[in-house]
Order: structure tokens, then sequence, then C-alpha cells
């Protein structure tokens, strides 16, 4: 039986960060219930994805946005968490609520 390759390392970018927080507290503000389970999904995703980087779909080409190339995303609804593959780690670039803007947001 092969060995299990090590999973990627996690980064989270200080955007990420900022949105994780912000998220904590929206979440919060309809119940502490509310928040934990939003910031577990999400932990669990994200964690998911140094096993799986290949995970999430693939941001379109968009002449709009040329740094879309290899930007992924998963759902954890109602989030998009936003990612790139590096040779060693997944970075988070964003995690945002599906009604905001995203690829502007994203690409801002």
């Amino acid at each position: 039986m092969p060995a299990k390759s090590r999973p990627l390392r996690i980064t989270i970018t200080p955007h990420a960060s900022y949105d994780i927080d912000a998220t904590f507290a929206f979440a919060n503000e309809h119940g502490r219930q509310a928040a934990v389970m939003v910031a577990r999904r999400s932990y669990n995703a994200v964690e998911r994805l140094g096993d799986f980087p290949q995970l999430g779909a693939l941001l379109p080409q968009d002449d709009a946005y040329p740094r879309s190339a290899d930007v992924r995303f998963i759902v954890v609804e109602p989030y998009l968490i936003f990612y790139r593959v590096l040779p060693d780690e997944v970075l988070i670039l964003r995690v945002l609520h599906a009604r905001q803007d995203s690829l502007g947001l994203l690409f801002e």
C-alpha cells in the first residue's frame, strides 16, 4: 500500500483573516450557536483542502479579471472560500458571502 502524502500547509492571507473575523462577528449577531456552526464548517472545509487541494472549482477565465487564472473556490453555504494551490501550500485568499461582489472584492 503506498504511503499517504502529507497534506499541504494552509496559509490564510490578511484579507481572508479579516473576512473570517467579519463573518464570525456577523454570524454571532444571529446567535452564538450560528457563529460556531459557520466557523466549524468553514474550518473543516479549509482543512480538507490540505489533503484535497483540487477539490474546489476553478474560476472561469475572464478578461475583466486577468488574475483569476488558477484561483479556485469552494462553497460553505452561504460563503465562498477563494484560494490558490501553490507547490507546498494552499493560500486562502478571501472568504466572502455569496451575495457580495465576490470577484470585485477578490481582485480589488
